[in-house]
């Protein structure tokens, strides 16, 4: 016994809600039906929603840099810090240890009990050209290592006078057995050092000092002129600094060669296009106290699709930029005018507009900086914070008043037909493919069946064309127009359906008054409906 069930569906049905209805509806028709049940087999044609989605310009940028301006017209907006130079880069005091000796210079003998008195020293450090007075850490670490050649413990005092957190000197006390030695590792974030040294008029030279005691309960100690009592390695580790003050030298940094992502244009696979303008600004933000000197040696947009590259034409490109130095309120005040100077290339003094009708999905780029060109002009009064740094920024803005020929956008979708067997017997029928068009122009549309990973299983629709809708003297959109695209599947095709996980909507734009520019707005989509329209053959087991 065989007959041909027809089951219209509620249009907001999904697949597998409807696959347990359609179990439900072939149950209740089996209880009526007892002969030749090994036998039995049936068609069934099911009308059901499969996918319903939007396609906007908006969604194809998930960075959103697609902005609407005030009359709704959208726009690219892009901006990029092509470098953000933290100083502390420039200015890093390295992972040191200096050696310290203490001795006397005439033969000692030390009885039990007596005091060392206070013995000071200087340590001169190496910052790569930079001549500073002082700096704030803002982390770091002290390490401090003390070897004592007595023969009996000492008890000691270390201090680094030129260390204060809160007006409170840096020190801390221990004891030393004897011929023995300690390590210890103090944090100094949030200290200000001194490194004018013990007379005020030095450099990079930090002032510790050593007391101490010899044990009351132990024996005297000798030794000879000039021979070293206590060894004291003093070091520095990860120090960053918050503030610095003093001269930071001269010092070229090189930038790039480096490239940024324009992931909307990355999605992008094919055609060309015409702009009405572009507009890229490029801003140098200088907020450390020391003159700089900045050199764009290139801006270069790349289509890797193509293989074409098109430099930025400008004055500027490939010539040095005098840039001030930041203006500091009060010393050590936290309040700070950073120097700007800022670029603007658009059509009139640049070939901007070629460049990103290349359609670029990369700049690449290189800027050479150079901190202190003239040298020591600020005398040692150069000064640093680390929430100012010197910057370099680039904002472009297009606005998207185009015309375009073939331009190929992809977008990827997730779906699930539902784990089912049912599935896997479609002998035949098609999907529907439903869409409303609010583009001002034609489409051409591909829906392409992925698995979990990205592989094509299949297509649903080859170049099907999606028709313009009219336009109002404006060349506005007066009313979405509506297209139907019927794509045929086959017994053979159930398999790449079941095993789709994912649909990649590939969707061609043609303007259609040819080189004629036309404005997208905000509103401006692709609605689109797939109407599944399958005949099953559903057998007992």
């Amino acid at each position: 016994m065989s007959f041909k069930l027809l089951a219209k569906i509620n249009p907001r049905m999904r697949i597998p809600k409807f696959l347990a209805f359609l179990s439900f509806i072939i149950s209740l028709s089996l209880s009526g039906c007892k002969e030749n049940m090994s036998e039995a087999s049936w068609d069934v044609d099911i009308i059901a929603p499969v996918l319903k989605t939007t396609l906007t310009l908006e969604d194809l940028e998930r960075d959103s840099i697609i902005q609407a301006g005030q009359d709704n017209s959208l726009r690219v907006v892009y901006e990029r810090d092509l470098e953000e130079l933290f100083l502390d880069t420039l200015l890093t005091i390295p992972d040191t240890t200096i050696t310290n000796n203490l001795f006397s210079v005439i033969p000692l003998n030390v009885p039990a009990g007596q005091f060392i008195p206070e013995l000071s020293q200087e340590t001169k450090y190496n910052l790569k050209g930079a001549e500073l007075t002082k700096a704030l850490a803002r982390s770091g670490k002290v390490t401090v290592k003390m070897t004592s050649q007595l023969s009996t413990k000492l008890f000691f005092t270390y201090k680094i006078p030129s260390a204060t957190l809160n007006g409170n000197v840096f020190q801390f006390t221990g004891e030393i057995e004897a011929n023995g030695s300690i390590y210890e590792e103090f944090d100094v974030s949030g200290y200000t050092f001194d490194l004018k040294g013990l007379n005020g008029n030095k450099i990079n030279t930090l002032v510790t000092s050593f007391s101490g005691q010899v044990d009351p309960d132990g024996g005297s100690v000798s030794f000879a002129s000039n021979q070293t009592f206590i060894t004291i390695d003093n070091g520095f580790v990860s120090i960053v600094p918050e503030y610095v003050r003093g001269y930071f030298g001269n010092q070229v940094v090189n930038i790039g060669p480096d490239t940024a992502q324009i992931k909307f244009m990355q999605r992008i696979i094919d055609g060309g296009i015409g702009l009405d303008s572009a507009t890229l600004s490029l801003n140098f933000s200088n907020g450390i106290g020391a003159d700089a000197k900045a050199r764009v040696n290139y801006l270069t947009a790349v289509n890797n699709r193509t293989g074409s590259t098109v430099s930025l034409s400008h004055p500027v490109i490939g010539t040095n930029i005098n840039i001030s130095r930041a203006i500091e309120t009060f010393i050590q005040s936290g309040y700070v005018i950073p120097s700007e100077k800022e670029y603007k290339f658009n059509n009139a003094n640049s070939n901007l507009k070629q460049l990103f009708e290349n359609l670029p999905e990369e700049l690449h780029y290189s800027v050479d900086f150079e901190l202190n060109p003239l040298g020591n002009v600020s005398t040692g009064s150069d000064f640093y914070y680390h929430q100012h740094q010197f910057q370099a920024k680039l904002r472009l803005d297009i606005p998207l008043s185009l015309y375009s020929d073939d331009l190929t956008l992809v977008d990827t979708i997730d779906f699930n037909a539902g784990d089912n067997t049912l599935a896997r017997r479609i002998q035949n029928g098609s999907f529907r493919v439903i869409v409303d068009n609010s583009f001002p122009m034609e489409a051409k549309l591909q829906l392409f069946l992925m698995d979990t990973n990205n592989i094509v299983l299949d297509s649903l629709i080859t170049q099907s064309v999606i028709a313009a809708p009219d336009l109002d003297t404006d060349k506005k959109v007066i009313a979405p127009k509506k297209s139907t695209v019927i794509a045929a599947i086959t017994e053979g095709q159930s398999e790449a359906i079941n095993n789709t996980k994912k649909i990649k909507i590939k969707a061609s734009f043609t303007t259609p008054l040819g080189n004629e520019l036309i404005k997208i707005y905000s509103g401006n989509k692709l609605d689109i409906k797939i109407i599944a329209d399958f005949n099953y053959l559903l057998e007992q087991p």
